[in-house]
């Protein structure tokens, strides 16, 4: 798992966490638009981090995800 997915599994609970990916899979946001949500500023580093943490969280395999998350 990546750095940047540790990151988003640490600093959001598994529930909104949860939300988040559901809502990304059914096509009602993307992963832009929720790392745009938690940091405005397309500029800071921590944006960019919450969407690549998102991003690599939907490739992941479920075995690989943590059970909260399956």
């Amino acid at each position: 798992m990546t750095n940047a997915a540790q990151y988003v599994m640490l600093n959001f609970g598994h529930h909104t966490l949860r939300w988040h990916l559901a809502q990304i899979r059914a096509g009602r946001s993307t992963a832009e638009q929720i790392a745009g949500y938690y940091q405005p500023n397309p500029k800071d580093p921590e944006q960019r981090t919450i969407c690549k943490g998102l991003a690599d969280l939907l490739k992941a395999k479920s075995e690989d995800l943590p059970e909260s998350l399956r």
